[in-house]
């Protein structure tokens, strides 16, 4: 956390010494025992020295590094569902973050588990319904997918997505 905070704070004063702190950090992390609890640190590390993470205030303390690094995966996981909704032509499906959000809420990595309460399948239904996917999606390959096979790969898409957001983000 005192590692962190110090490369959080050198990156917000554009300070070189960052590079040698945020190398310090990632030996560090390597010998934590909980390895998705390392690996989120990690990754709140890296998308600050990428500039892709501002703190609330500064300057950052150890003890504000819980916070910092849950509300970035937060934002991250949020940022994640986002893409993949544009990517599929989502966007405009009114509930397909709710249904989303509670698929992901409640799956269990490599699990079928999904469509617990039919929520994939309202998903499914409401995203074919207008074909919104067509013109909506920024995938040209989704948006030449006909009814039945766009309905196939969402599917597929959502399973392998569902597992990835649960590694990542936990």
């Amino acid at each position: 956390e005192e590692l962190l905070a110090k490369l959080l704070n050198q990156v917000h004063d554009h300070e070189p010494e960052a590079d040698k702190t945020f190398d310090d950090l990632q030996h560090a992390i390597d010998r934590l025992p909980h390895r998705h609890h390392a690996e989120q640190i990690m990754r709140t590390a890296q998308d600050a020295m990428d500039g892709n993470l501002d703190a609330q205030h500064y300057p950052v303390e150890p003890s504000d590094v819980g916070v910092i690094v849950r509300t970035h995966m937060e934002n991250s996981r949020r940022h994640a569902v986002l893409k993949f909704r544009e990517d599929w032509g989502l966007v405009d499906i009114i509930t397909a973050t709710k249904l989303i959000n509670t698929m992901l809420d409640r799956h269990v990595i490599g699990k079928d588990d999904l469509d617990i309460g039919e929520d994939l399948s309202k998903l499914l239904t409401a995203a074919v319904k207008n074909r919104y996917y067509q013109t909506d999606a920024k995938r040209l390959d989704v948006r030449e997918l006909s009814p039945l096979q766009y309905k196939r790969e969402l599917r597929k898409a959502l399973r392998e997505f569902a597992d990835q957001v649960i590694a990542d983000f936990g």
